[in-house]
């Protein structure tokens, strides 16, 4: 349905719309006006009509250039065929081609060199200008759709660079629903397609609230039986002891939960000795422990977070690929490893006992459909855990689910076809199914029904992510959202990981509307550089502790000499010297003050502990780090206890507890390596 705004925004529509097939939205018309005066990176959220925009400034350069090409570009082939369609639909050019690889490279350059309109895959136009089968001289606009991939080495990076350089009318449009949440990664977006100026809006935004229904919001928090967190601890110890194997090798990691970027950063740094063929026998075993312990993490991140079915399966494939022909010996000592751990789960099945979040969804589901006409998308990570909610969920009244998968890659059976992907969509636009169990595939662009209540099965510690599905309802009515989150699991913390950089997000695209970071004829990113992000091979056997210095920690001068900057010496974590005005350490944004469980009672009874809290909260993010258990707090008295909850609440400070000065030393070193 298209809303009516005013009679004056269809009188100026490019003449190439259709009459009579669009009249934009008020915001719509306000950025694409303003998109035609430079390069310029659209932020809207999801389902609020970007390709409209596309629409009109294509339809604008394709009058003003009638003898150049327009051209649209998005990273999947099934995107591609959906701008193609809309383009189709609304415009009057005669001349649309989809080109992806799946198109011959000669086809190709024929169908480049007789169209107006043509829409691929950033991969196949990397491809043809690499191997000069056409050039973008005569291109008078290119749309990348989906733009927050810009980064890195990603296809779009090289084609802006050659599209700047060839275009005798270069204009560049970059769509996406957020560019990220730091200020480093929109630098790069900007930086890579030669955006000088950013339209940002959001639900809030005055020429955009009118458009947007109401939301409700509801977050499910779920405790893990007993039984399933056995599980957890099991395959806890599996990874422990190659941990174990690896310090043995030389590769010591300092903190015992090592998160797995880490763990990918040294296997790199292997993976690229072995390629150039300087690794020994040792490289060779410690890249085999780390891909145990990767794999291990995961089996445990699928119990935990998606279900014992779930998690089965992904054993089951180890399994499968063990019983082939050329499995590895460290593959086969990881199946060898956690068959009692397979063993309790497989129990677990026969019992009956599912994860938590299985009848919180089969609830929330069934309550929607009491409500003629509802439709439901519930949104999980992983293609297995789709399949299996999927079938799950038609044992409920009135549900007729269906899983909807990101496309087979070569050598895949698990994913689903273009032809099915689309006969799923128009199945559910429909009717014929009312509740869609999808992967990520839902979330960035193909256009998904307005759904009723959607359902966040699992949480990701992605803005974009957390953004597009919310987009998914609430557009053309009212909408519902239910979010499962699992305590005490890298669920609850992808949670709020998510909604903290949804709100830097939010921040900063504000303050880029008033301080563009690029600017014309003076671009200075602030982001490393290709080179400076390249990490050295060191010689031999790595040791990762060597890493862990960093000069984003401040310890407080009075703490020169303490237990805690002992141990963080003994961590290899290196730190400046500076007076904060108390006994804190300042970690990037994060203030932390490391109590002595002895000084909680004094603290709290003289007011103490308030008025550190509040003084934190102005040098950063406070935390407090109290080491041993306070002796009040063994007590039955409340008044401790409502003490601190009261500071963590109101204040929003948390308390992490510690056993002592090396465990508060590997908290600040360990957040000292977050990567934000």
């Amino acid at each position: 349905m298209i809303l009516v705004v005013n009679v004056e925004g269809a009188a100026k529509l490019p003449a190439y719309i259709k009459k009579g097939s669009l009249v934009p939205r008020e915001y719509q018309l306000n950025i694409y006006l303003s998109a035609l005066q430079g390069n310029t990176l659209v932020v809207l959220p999801t389902g609020l009509g970007k390709t409209i925009i596309a629409v009109l400034v294509a339809a604008k350069r394709f009058e003003e250039y009638p003898d150049e090409k327009i051209v649209v570009l998005a990273p999947t082939r099934p995107l591609a065929e959906q701008h193609a369609s809309t383009f189709r639909s609304l415009t009057e050019a005669d001349e649309l081609r989809v080109l992806t690889g799946e198109t011959s490279p000669d086809a190709r350059k024929w169908y480049w060199n007789h169209s107006q309109f043509i829409f691929m895959t950033p991969q196949a136009l990397e491809n043809d200008l690499r191997n000069g089968r056409y050039d973008l001289s005569d291109v008078s606009l290119i749309v990348f759709d989906e733009a927050h991939h810009a980064v890195g080495d990603y296809p779009y990076v090289y084609i802006a660079s050659k599209y700047v350089s060839e275009a005798r009318h270069p204009l560049v449009l970059g769509l996406t629903a957020s560019p990220g949440y730091s200020r480093e990664h929109l630098e790069e977006i900007l930086f890579n397609l030669h955006i000088k100026k950013v339209e940002a809006r959001d639900e809030r935004s005055p020429d955009v609230a009118a458009y947007v229904k109401g939301v409700t919001e509801k977050r499910v928090a779920l405790e893990l039986p007993a039984e399933i967190l056995q599980v957890g601890r099991l395959l806890d110890q599996i990874s422990e002891k190659y941990v174990e194997r690896l310090s043995a090798l030389g590769i010591r990691f300092r903190v015992s939960n090592v998160p797995i970027k880490y763990l990918l950063d040294v296997q790199d740094k292997l993976r690229k000795k072995i390629e150039a063929g300087t690794a020994d026998s040792a490289d060779f075993q410690a890249y085999g422990l780390l891909n145990n312990i990767i794999r291990v993490k995961h089996a445990k991140l699928l119990v935990e977070v998606e279900g014992v079915s779930s998690a089965l399966t992904y054993m089951d494939e180890m399994e499968d690929e063990v019983a082939q022909s050329g499995a590895t010996r460290s593959l086969k000592m990881l199946v060898n490893d956690w068959g009692e751990a397979k063993k309790k789960l497989l129990e677990l099945q026969r019992s009956g006992l599912e994860h938590p979040k299985i009848p919180a969804l089969i609830s929330a589901v069934s309550e929607e459909l009491s409500n003629t006409g509802s439709k439901i998308l519930v949104f999980t990570h992983y293609r297995e855990t789709a399949r299996v909610l999927s079938s799950i969920l038609r044992s409920v009244k009135g549900a007729r689910p269906a899983p909807f998968l990101g496309q087979a890659r070569k050598g895949e059976e698990k994913g689903m076809s273009q032809r099915d992907q689309m006969r799923v969509l128009d199945e559910f636009r429909s009717g014929l199914i009312n509740v869609l169990v999808a992967t990520q595939v839902a979330e960035e662009g193909l256009d998904v029904e307005n759904c009723d209540l959607v359902v966040f099965y699992d949480n990701v510690p992605s803005a974009i992510r957390l953004i597009q599905r919310r987009g998914r309802t609430g557009r053309k009515r009212e909408g519902k959202i239910v979010v499962l989150v699992t305590k005490g699991t890298a669920d609850e913390m992808y949670h709020w990981i998510s909604l903290r950089r949804k709100g830097t997000m939010g921040r900063l695209i504000s303050a880029s509307d008033r301080e563009l970071p690029v600017s014309e004829g003076e671009i200075q990113p602030s982001f490393a550089s290709d080179e400076a992000r390249k990490t050295k091979i060191n010689k031999g056997l790595l040791d990762f502790t060597e890493e862990m210095s960093s000069e984003a920690v401040t310890l407080d001068h009075h703490l020169e000499g303490s237990s805690l900057s002992r141990a963080l010496k003994d961590l290899g974590v290196s730190y400046s010297l500076k007076d904060l005005g108390g006994n804190y350490v300042k970690v990037k944004d994060v203030v932390v003050r490391v109590v002595a469980s002895s000084e909680v009672a004094d603290l709290l009874s003289s007011g103490g502990l308030f008025e550190e809290a509040i003084f934190m909260k102005t040098l950063g993010k406070p935390i407090f780090i109290v080491e041993g258990i306070p002796p009040l707090l063994n007590s039955d008295e409340p008044g401790p206890r409502s003490s601190l909850l009261s500071i963590a609440v109101k204040y929003g400070v948390p308390f992490l507890p510690s056993s002592g000065p090396q465990d508060s030393a590997s908290y600040i070193a360990a957040w000292a390596l977050r990567n934000e």
